[in-house]
């Protein structure tokens, strides 16, 4: 809901506040681990978290009481992935120390959450008919994970792509990828919300697609709903 400008300082502000409150809390308390697990988050977002991230998994800035378990520990790597401080053998590690189905899981998403691996996500998420419903769950989220948004021919080739999803995938993975790759995005100074490149082609879609089935356009209604408010919010802070 913030303008691109502002949202740097707010991230910063956000992960100091995740910090505080898990140094602050109770060791052992349910709160302690609350706010371990918004540090995470926090922490995709900006890289004042890495050196917290990293102090989480080797120890060094472990909170007393605090236990780092398997969901915690691959949030820690998804989080250092989306700011690109990772590396693959690191990951690759992790997932040896725990081969399980969640462990993959949580593998693929943060490969995919690695600023540099958009690309390649899209194509296997829109093109790998083998994926479960959670290794593409787990990919579209690694995809639009990254602090930056994707670039705009991503909103392009959906809007070009999401009839043929619904045509050729199960109703769970077209539901997944439309739902998922919509394509976001900020407003650009003295932009107003209706000017908005994605919000001109949601609209030009849904005019060009009257009869479309009626699950699908209302995803494409909804997403644009929630894109259009939030890009109020942005000009409303500006």
């Amino acid at each position: 809901y913030l303008p691109a400008a502002q949202r740097p300082a707010a991230r910063s502000r956000l992960v100091a506040t995740c910090r505080a409150g898990l140094h602050d809390a109770a060791p052992g308390s349910d709160t302690q681990l609350t706010w371990a697990r918004h540090l995470t988050r926090a922490a995709t977002v900006s890289a004042d978290g890495t050196a917290t991230m990293r102090g989480l998994l080797d120890g060094g800035a472990l909170p007393e009481g605090l236990t780092v378990d398997a969901d915690l520990r691959w949030a820690c790597w998804v989080a250092l992935a989306a700011q690109d401080a990772v590396t693959s053998a690191e990951l690759d590690a992790a997932l040896a120390a725990d081969d399980t189905m969640t462990g993959r899981r949580a593998h693929l998403l943060a490969t995919a959450s690695r600023p540099g691996a958009r690309e390649a996500t899209w194509q296997r998420a829109t093109t790998d008919e083998s994926l479960t419903n959670d290794q593409l769950r787990a990919l579209v989220q690694g995809f639009s994970r990254p602090a930056d948004p994707p670039a705009p021919a991503y909103a392009e080739r959906y809007f070009a792509s999401i009839v043929g999803w619904w045509a050729g995938r199960t109703m769970t993975m077209a539901t997944i990828l439309a739902r998922g790759l919509f394509p976001g995005g900020s407003l650009d100074d003295g932009q107003r919300p209706q000017q908005h490149p994605v919000v001109r082609q949601a609209r030009a879609w849904l005019h060009e697609h009257p009869d479309d089935p009626a699950a699908l356009r209302r995803i494409v209604i909804e997403q644009l709903d929630d894109l259009e408010r939030a890009l109020r919010a942005q000009a409303a802070a500006s």
